[in-house]
């Protein structure tokens, strides 16, 4: 007998279905992964991200974190996706995805799109999958139909740990690839390995995109006695902005890459260059819940407030010391 489809995951596209027909096989093994709760206002996130996966030759898959069990108004609790049973939730769920789906299509017919409904809470579903994706792209929600979370707590929880870049995508945001002039791709940078692991990243989506990099350092003078003038100051930051400029031009020979240093704090500038800005990629570091959020102050607060999209790089975590190995000083 024929296995029917497991409970919690949404049957696959048909060989009929619309989506079928207007697909090609990802050339990359890693897929742009995008959260959808079915809310209108996360729809330009999957358009988004259906543009990134197409310029990347990857598949889309739009991810959904089902609750375990929704109950209907007459108390009977079901699974969001039972098989064989056209029930309320299965139908929303349906809709959802077909209304996705869409989207994206129209953004970028050429792109292969899976589909993924999974039971559980958001964090955990879209962690897990991060495990697997190139980047992970949010809406303004990224909740299951059944929960109160919105992206605010979904994005911190991912912003802060997920494994892979997560681009944070709000409705109204300039950036996104229909807006003309596309504007730059804004990285901010100081001099950090982590920071020269996003402004890597930075430079190979600008050279995707053929648009400019611009390499910005925010710095404050210090008040300090002692500290020395303005200009004592600045030849500092300049000189390592120099640096970073010159490194990413060695890797990306091709790529017009501007450096940009900025009076102010990192927030304030980064949110400022992002008026003007396609993207804006910030580095983090950190992959458990309190060294991750703790890290990633700057990372969130720009998340929030940004006028373009934005990406937030984890740098892969160092592997542990051998035993016996000698701590650094």
């Amino acid at each position: 007998m024929a296995e029917g489809p497991r409970a919690g995951r949404c049957p696959p596209l048909s060989p009929g279905h619309p989506a079928a027909k207007s697909v090609i096989v990802a050339t990359r093994s890693e897929p742009v992964v995008v959260g959808i709760d079915g809310a209108v206002r996360s729809l330009p996130a999957v358009r988004w991200a259906a543009h990134e996966a197409a310029a990347t030759g990857r598949e889309l898959r739009l991810v959904h974190a089902a609750a375990p069990a929704v109950v209907l108004a007459s108390g009977r609790p079901v699974d969001p996706c039972p098989p064989g049973r056209p029930d309320v939730a299965r139908i929303a769920t349906r809709a959802m995805f077909d209304e996705a789906a869409a989207v994206a299509r129209a953004t970028a017919p050429e792109v292969r799109i899976d589909e993924r409904a999974t039971a559980g809470m958001p964090v955990p579903v879209l962690l897990d999958a991060a495990r697997r994706a190139y980047l992970v792209v949010l809406g303004p929600h990224a909740a299951s139909l059944s929960s109160d979370l919105t992206l605010g707590s979904v994005s911190a929880e991912l912003l802060a740990r997920a494994p892979c870049p997560v681009a944070v995508v709000r409705a109204g945001q300039r950036g996104h690839a229909l807006v003309e002039p596309p504007g730059p791709v804004v990285v901010g940078v100081d001099g950090s390995a982590d920071s020269a692991a996003a402004a890597d990243f930075a430079a190979e989506l600008a050279e995707r995109h053929a648009v400019p990099l611009r390499l910005v350092t925010a710095w404050r003078m210090s008040r300090i006695p002692g500290s020395g003038t303005r200009t004592q100051q600045r030849e500092p930051q300049e000189h390592i902005l120099a640096a970073i400029r010159t490194d990413v031009l060695r890797r990306h020979p091709r790529l017009d890459a501007q450096a940009e240093l900025a009076e102010g704090s990192p927030a304030d500038v980064l949110v400022r260059q992002s008026l003007r800005a396609r993207l804006l990629v910030v580095g983090c570091r950190g992959h458990g819940a309190a060294v991750g959020l703790l890290l990633g102050s700057v990372s969130q607060t720009i998340a929030r407030t940004a006028y373009c999209p934005v990406a937030v790089h984890h740098r892969p975590a160092a592997p542990p010391a051998p035993a016996g190995a000698a701590n650094p000083v």
